[in-house]
């Protein structure tokens, strides 16, 4: 037996003209203007993890997603990458005294020299994520530009910044 398809009421596919939200601190006041609110966007998210609204505007979508996944992400983090432990003992090591990056990973240093190794390095991380998701909302159409730069140039540089660090740091976006 076919199931039919449910309408919606005309007020509740209404959708704001800027994109996609997912976090309840963007929901504009009228219940009806939100797409998130949209019973059918709402379904369609729990059920495949976006709807359509979101395919449509992806790139909105994904400058406002990916922002507080990335705040999140430095806002509580387990871990860092341990190739920016090396790129500190690459920078550092003849002040450090350590003579292998060995050494570190296999932690043969003192606990306290570890420590504010690991330390640095996990404030240049939280930095470097908080960098790609200011950079993503910047890229968000309606941003005030830099000067002497217009929307779509200051846009497009933001852009382009964002999606390098986010290419070069992608596959230590995941921590545990």
């Amino acid at each position: 037996m076919k199931k039919e398809k449910t309408e919606y009421p005309i007020e509740n596919n209404i959708d704001i003209p800027d994109g996609p939200l997912f976090t309840m601190k963007r929901i504009k006041k009228k219940k009806s203007e939100a797409s998130v609110l949209n019973p059918r966007y709402v379904y369609q998210r729990a059920k495949y993890g976006f709807c359509e609204y979101d395919a449509i505007f992806i790139s909105r979508w994904f400058c406002r997603v990916v922002p507080d996944m990335l705040e999140y992400m430095a806002d509580n983090l387990w871990s860092h990458p341990s190739r920016l432990e090396y790129e500190y003992w690459e920078k550092h090591k003849d002040e450090l005294g350590i003579p292998s990056f060995i050494d570190i990973m296999a932690n043969r240093i003192d606990d306290s020299l570890y420590e504010k190794i690991s330390d640095e390095v996990t404030r240049d991380w939280q930095e470097i994520l908080r960098r790609m998701a200011h950079l993503f909302r910047e890229s968000i159409p309606g941003e005030s530009p830099d000067e002497g730069m217009d929307d779509d140039e200051y846009q497009e540089k933001c852009m382009k910044e964002a999606l390098e660090l986010f290419s070069k740091w992608f596959g230590d976006l995941w921590s545990w």
